[in-house]
């Protein structure tokens, strides 16, 4: 059996951002769900909404990269 597979059509792509979890930063409850869910507060969801847009795939990595340090960071940027 050959089956053939094509690249996503452009159809295809808008509905898959169309299915993308949206923070929806006017709406109370969708800003509450979305502090729980990726442990921020308000302020910091806002910032990275406003960074980085409404999908909340997109904001997760913008939190997280906030989060982390370089080891430079981590030491006072002190060398030898």
């Amino acid at each position: 059996m050959n089956a053939r597979r094509t690249a996503p059509s452009q159809a295809d792509a808008g509905s898959q951002a169309a299915e993308r979890p949206r923070i929806e930063i006017d709406d109370p409850a969708s800003v509450e769900h979305w502090m729980a869910t990726l442990a921020v507060t308000r302020s910091q969801l806002k910032e990275s909404v406003a960074r980085v847009g409404p999908f909340a795939d997109e904001v997760e990595m913008d939190l997280k990269g906030a989060r982390t340090s370089t080891l430079a960071e981590q030491v006072g940027n002190k060398v030898g």
